[in-house]
C-alpha cells in the first residue's frame, strides 16, 4: 500500500447538481463479474405477523473501507487539474461522513493514491476503455484494483461517462467510480459517487400530481437533502434511513413491521435517524407499513425552505431486489405551486415536496391504511414521534366497493381506481376519460383529438443581457432566467445551416465554471396533450463545449430532454447519438415527441434532410406517459466555461419544412455565404442577398497613456490589472455586453468602448473593444476588422470611448461605408486586414467631429485626458472623482489618467491642464 493520506476534520456531504448520476443501474461489468450474481438475503417476519420486512444488501458496508485512488492523463489533449492537498481534503471529508452517517460502524481504513499516469486513449472515449489502461498501469507499479473495496478512476482525457459528469456502481463489498480530475475540487460530490459504489441508488421523488401516488418520477432532485439532491445542504446532508438500513448500518431490530389494515389502531414510536450523534441499537428508528412503504422522522435537516418537518413516507418499488430505492411521496400534493425565494430552477419539478412531511395532527391514507401523527417529543438524538395505524375502510365505510374509503373517495358511485388518462379523475365522473386536460380550449374537443397549433421563438430582441421579451409566436409572459454567475444574453446575429436559416438575433448561453445549472423557461400560450405528437425544432452552435450538457427541456424535464449530454454526443436524456457536438458549427436539432397515454416516444434527428419523417433517427428513447408539454427550458449545466447559441426554437403539431420551392421562398432567410451581411433573404429572383454590415479599421492614441517613443504605455497589463470582462458595465455607458478574454493579449494597453450613432446622434450600435499599444482597436478576437450588423443609414457617426478620456466621434460616414477605401478589399480577404490603413483613424486631421476634440502631442493626435465620469465633459465633477481615490496603488480605476495603476497628482495634473474641455454633443450624457 502506498500514500496513505490520514487527516481528521469534520465536514459532511454534497451532491453534483443536475449531472446525469448513476448508481448501479447505469453500471457495468468492469473488474467485478459478481456484482450482478452477488446479492442473496435472508427474509426477516414480524413474530406476530407473516409480513415480510424489506432485505438487506448482502454485502453490508461495515468496518474499515479500503480505496485505491487511480490517476491518469492523456498528455496528447490535457493536463491534470488537482493536486495532493484536494485528494488529502477528499479523504477527510469522505472518511468523517462516512463515520457519522454510519454512526462509527463503518470509516475509510485505507486510502491509497498512485502516481499519475499516463495515458493514450487513441480516440476511444470509453471509460471502461480507460479503465482498463489505468487498472493495467496500476498493477504494474504494485497496486492490484482486486486488494480493495472501492477503486477511484480519476482521468484528464476525453473520456465519456455515457452523459454523467460522474458515476460510481458496486455492491457493498466492491465498487469502482469515474470522475474527471477537475471534479476533485468538489469533495461532496464524490462522495456522492462513492455511496454509489458502497451500493445505494438516489433518493427520489414520485410527484404525484392533484394525488399523493401515483404519479411520474421526478429522479435527483430531493429537498431534504438525501441522495441524489441538488447539494444545497453542502456536507451537512445525511442519507434516508432506508440506505442506512440497506448498508447495515440500522438492524433489523431497529425497524417496526405494520400490517395495512390492522384489526384494531395501532400505535409505534420511532426516533429521528439523520443528524445523530449517537447511534441506540435499542430503539426502533423506522416503520414498514405493508410490502411497499417506509417511515422515517426526519425533524431536522439544513434545508431552512422545508415548510414542514417531521416523518417522511418513502415508497419502496421493488424491496426484493438488487437496487436500494427510495421515493419520497408528498402527502399534500399541488399544495406549493411559487419556488421559494433563493431557490433555482432546477427544483422546479419538485417546488410541492417542501411541505411533503407530516407533522402532528397531520393525517394520510395508504392503501387503506390512515397515518396519523398523534404525539412527538425528546430533544437532540432522543427526538421521537408517536404514529398512530388505522384502517380507513372500519372507519369512514366503503359505499361503492371500490376499496377507497369515503372519505377519501373521488367519483362516488364509480370505481375510484379506473383513470384512462391519469388526469386523477376517475372515468365515471370524466367527460373526456382519454384527454388528461380534457377540453382546456373549451371548444368541446376534448384535447386528446384537438390538436392547437405551433410555438415559435426566434428571440427577435434588442441584444440585451436581460431575456425578458414578449416576442415570439405561442408563448405566455417572459423568459424565466436563471443566469447568476452566469451569462445569458441576447446578442447580435443568427444562426444558419444548410436547411434552415435565422433572422436577427441569437440566444447566448455562458458558463464560467458554474456549480448550476444556467437557463431559461418559458410558459406556451396553448401547449400540447397528450395523444398528441409533437415536433420540437432548434438550431444550436458551441463556441465553447464545456463537459457539461446542453438542454432543451420541454417541461423542464430532463428525461425527456434534447442536446448535449455530458461529455460531446448529442442525446436524447442520456440515450445518447453517435454525433460529436463541434466547436463553432450550427446544428438543426429536430424531435418528436408522441404522447402516447401509456408511454412517451422521443426520436431525434440531427441536421435532418428536407424528407426525414420516415428516416432512422440519430437516437431514440422510450419513457413513461406524461400529461403534455406546457412549457420549454433552455439551459446548460456546470462543469467547465460552455458558451453556446441558440436560434429559432418551434413547437409544433405538424413536421418542420426544409427549404421551400423558390417561388415560395421570396422573403424568407437564408444565407448569402457573406460573413459580412445580415438580414439575407430570398429576392423575387430567388437570389440569397443581404444587406451589408458597417466594417472598418480603427485607431486611437491617449494623450495620458502616450510615453516618449510615440507608444501607449502597458503598466496596466504589467500589473495584471486589466479585467478579463469588458468593464463598460456601470454608469454612464451601462453596456451589458459579455465580451470577454480568456487572457489578456501581449501588446493590450486597456478596453475602449465604440458605438455606432446615426444621424442625429442616436446610438444603434455597441461593442468593447481592446485598445493595443500602437492605438490599433481590436475585438475581443484580436481582429483589426470591427463589423456592426448595421446598414449605413444607421451607422452615420461612429463615437470611441475610453474610461478616463474624452470620447470623440467621427465627422462624417464616408468613413466607414463598405464600399469605400479599402473595406472592399477586407471583406474579400479579412486576413490580410493588417495590411491596411485604418479608415477611422483618429490620430488624423479631419477625423474627429467639433473643435479641440484631440490633442496634438509628440507628432499625433490623442484623445484628452481627464474625463473620470465619462459624461463628455472635464470639470470640478471629474475631481471629485479624483479626489475620492487621490492615492490608490494597483487598482483599475477610471481617474488612473496615465494607466500606471497608481492614482496621485500626476493624474491630477492631467486633469488640471483639459478641466474646460467639452466634448462633442452626441457623447455628452
Amino acid at each position: 500500500m502506498k500514500n496513505l493520506y490520514v487527516l481528521f476534520v469534520f465536514l459532511g456531504f454534497y451532491f453534483l447538481a443536475d449531472a446525469q448520476q448513476c448508481g448501479l443501474n447505469c453500471g457495468h461489468k468492469l473488474f467485478f463479474q459478481e456484482l450482478e450474481n452477488k446479492h442473496t438475503s435472508s427474509n426477516y417476519k414480524s413474530a406476530s405477523n407473516s409480513q415480510v420486512l424489506f432485505p438487506q444488501q448482502a454485502t453490508s458496508v461495515l468496518g474499515g473501507r479500503s480505496v485505491l485512488f487511480i490517476r491518469g492523463v492523456d498528455p496528447s489533449t490535457h493536463t491534470w487539474q488537482s493536486n495532493d492537498t484536494e485528494i488529502s481534503t477528499l479523504y477527510t471529508e469522505l472518511d468523517n461522513y462516512v463515520r457519522k452517517t454510519s454512526y462509527n460502524q463503518a470509516w475509510i481504513d485505507t486510502w491509497d493514491v498512485t502516481p499519475i499516469y499516463n495515458f493514450s486513449t487513441n480516440g476511444n472515449t470509453s471509460y471502461t476503455f480507460m479503465s482498463d489502461e489505468l487498472a493495467a498501469l496500476a498493477l504494474a507499479g504494485g497496486y492490484d484494483i482486486n486488494d480493495y473495496n472501492v477503486v477511484y478512476y480519476t482521468y484528464a482525457s476525453n473520456t465519456d461517462l455515457n452523459g454523467a459528469g460522474a458515476l460510481g456502481i458496486g455492491n457493498g463489498m466492491n465498487g469502482s467510480m469515474w470522475m474527471p480530475s477537475s471534479l476533485l475540487k468538489y469533495p461532496s460530490g464524490v462522495i456522492h459517487e462513492t455511496f454509489h459504489a458502497f451500493g445505494t441508488e438516489h433518493a427520489n421523488d414520485w410527484e404525484g400530481g392533484s394525488v399523493m401516488f401515483p404519479g411520474s418520477l421526478t429522479g435527483g432532485h430531493d429537498p431534504y437533502y438525501f441522495m441524489g439532491s441538488q447539494g444545497d445542504a453542502g456536507l451537512n446532508s445525511d442519507i434516508p434511513a432506508y440506505f442506512k438500513y440497506w448498508l447495515g448500518w440500522l438492524s433489523t431490530d431497529n425497524i417496526i413491521l405494520q400490517d395495512e389494515k390492522p384489526t384494531s389502531c395501532s400505535t409505534q414510536r420511532i426516533y429521528k435517524t439523520s443528524l445523530i450523534n449517537t447511534y441506540d441499537s435499542s430503539r426502533k428508528y423506522s416503520v414498514q407499513l405493508g410490502n411497499d412503504l417506509w417511515l422515517s422522522y426526519e425533524p431536522d435537516n439544513n434545508n431552512t425552505q422545508i415548510v414542514k418537518k417531521g416523518v417522511l413516507l418513502h415508497y419502496i418499488p421493488n424491496p426484493s431486489g438488487n437496487l436500494c430505492r427510495s421515493y419520497i411521496l408528498d402527502p399534500l400534493p399541488e399544495s406549493i405551486t411559487i419556488r421559494p425565494p433563493g431557490i433555482g430552477s432546477n427544483y422546479d419539478p419538485v417546488i410541492d415536496f417542501w411541505d411533503a412531511a407530516l407533522e402532528l395532527g397531520d393525517e394520510v391514507n395508504w392503501m387503506g391504511t390512515s397515518i396519523r401523527i398523534v404525539n412527538t417529543g425528546g430533544t437532540g438524538d432522543d427526538k421521537w414521534v408517536d404514529i398512530e395505524f388505522c384502517d380507513c375502510l372500519v372507519e369512514t365505510g366503503d359505499s361503492d366497493n371500490d376499496g377507497v374509503c369515503d372519505a377519501d373517495d373521488i367519483c362516488a358511485g364509480f370505481d375510484d381506481n379506473i383513470d384512462s388518462d391519469s388526469d386523477n379523475i376517475p372515468d365515471g365522473c370524466d367527460t373526456c376519460p382519454n384527454s388528461p386536460t380534457n377540453d382546456s380550449d373549451g371548444n368541446n374537443i376534448c384535447d386528446n383529438i384537438d390538436c392547437f397549433g405551433a410555438s415559435a421563438e426566434s428571440f427577435e430582441y434588442t441584444p440585451s443581457t436581460t431575456v425578458n421579451g414578449n416576442g415570439g409566436n405561442g408563448f405566455s409572459g417572459i423568459w424565466s432566467a436563471d443566469i447568476a454567475n452566469g451569462n445569458i444574453a441576447i446578442t447580435s446575429g443568427s444562426l444558419s445551416n444548410d436547411i434552415i436559416s435565422g433572422s436577427g438575433n441569437k440566444l447566448n448561453i455562458e458558463l464560467m465554471d458554474e456549480v448550476a445549472t444556467k437557463g431559461i423557461s418559458r410558459d406556451l400560450d396553448i401547449g400540447f396533450i397528450q395523444g398528441e405528437t409533437v415536433w420540437l425544432s432548434v438550431l444550436i452552435n458551441a463556441i465553447n463545449r464545456s463537459d457539461g450538457g446542453l438542454w432543451i427541456r420541454p417541461n423542464g424535464s430532463q428525461n425527456i430532454a434534447i442536446g448535449k449530454r455530458w461529455g460531446t454526443n448529442f442525446s436524447i436524456d442520456n440515450n445518447g447519438s453517435s454525433i460529436t457536438m463541434l466547436e463553432n458549427q450550427t446544428y438543426w436539432l429536430v424531435a418528436k415527441y408522441e404522447l402516447k397515454n401509456d408511454e412517451t416516444i422521443v426520436s431525434l434527428w440531427i441536421n435532418p434532410s428536407t424528407n426525414f419523417t420516415n428516416s432512422v433517427p440519430d437516437a431514440t428513447k422510450t419513457t413513461g406517459a406524461i400529461s403534455g408539454i406546457n412549457s420549454i427550458f433552455i439551459g446548460a449545466e456546470r462543469w467547465g466555461n460552455g458558451h453556446y447559441e441558440i436560434d429559432e426554437l418551434s413547437l409544433s403539431c405538424e413536421a418542420p419544412n426544409g427549404i421551400l420551392d423558390c417561388n415560395l421562398q421570396v422573403g424568407q432567410n437564408c444565407d448569402d455565404g457573406n460573413p459580412d451581411t445580415f438580414n439575407d433573404i430570398y429576392d423575387t429572383s430567388c437570389n440569397c442577398i443581404g444587406t451589408q454590415s458597417t466594417i472598418f479599421l480603427s485607431k486611437i492614441m491617449l494623450e495620458g497613456f502616450m510615453q516618449t517613443n510615440g507608444e501607449l504605455t502597458q503598466e496596466s497589463k504589467d500589473l495584471d490589472l486589466i479585467p478579463l470582462q469588458q468593464p463598460f458595465n456601470t454608469a454612464p455607458w451601462n453596456y451589458a455586453g459579455t465580451e470577454t478574454l480568456a487572457s489578456i493579449p501581449a501588446d493590450m494597453v486597456d478596453w475602449v468602448l465604440i458605438h455606432t450613432r446615426d444621424a442625429n446622434g442616436n446610438i444603434t450600435g455597441t461593442q468593447a473593444a481592446l485598445l493595443y499599444k500602437n492605438g490599433d482597436i481590436r475585438t475581443v478576437n484580436e481582429s483589426r476588422v470591427i463589423k456592426f450588423a448595421l446598414p449605413s443609414t444607421e451607422a452615420k457617426h461612429i463615437s470611441v470611448h475610453h474610461k478616463s478620456h474624452l470620447a470623440v466621434v467621427t465627422e462624417a460616414s464616408g468613413f466607414i461605408d463598405g464600399s469605400d477605401f479599402v473595406i472592399a478589399n477586407i471583406v474579400e480577404n479579412p486576413e490580410q486586414a493588417g495590411d491596411f490603413i485604418p479608415n477611422l483613424d483618429f490620430t488624423l486631421d479631419a477625423v474627429a467631429l467639433g473643435i479641440e476634440q484631440v490633442k496634438f502631442m509628440q507628432g499625433t493626435r490623442c484623445a484628452i485626458s481627464g474625463d473620470f465620469d465619462g459624461n463628455g465633459i472635464i470639470n470640478n465633477l471629474d475631481y471629485n472623482v479624483w479626489e475620492q481615490n487621490n492615492s490608490a496603488v494597483y487598482y483599475y480605476l477610471n481617474q488612473d489618467a496615465d494607466g500606471n495603476g497608481i492614482v496621485n497628482n500626476l493624474d491630477y495634473n492631467l486633469w488640471d491642464i483639459n478641466k474646460s474641455k467639452v466634448g462633442n454633443q452626441m457623447i455628452q450624457n
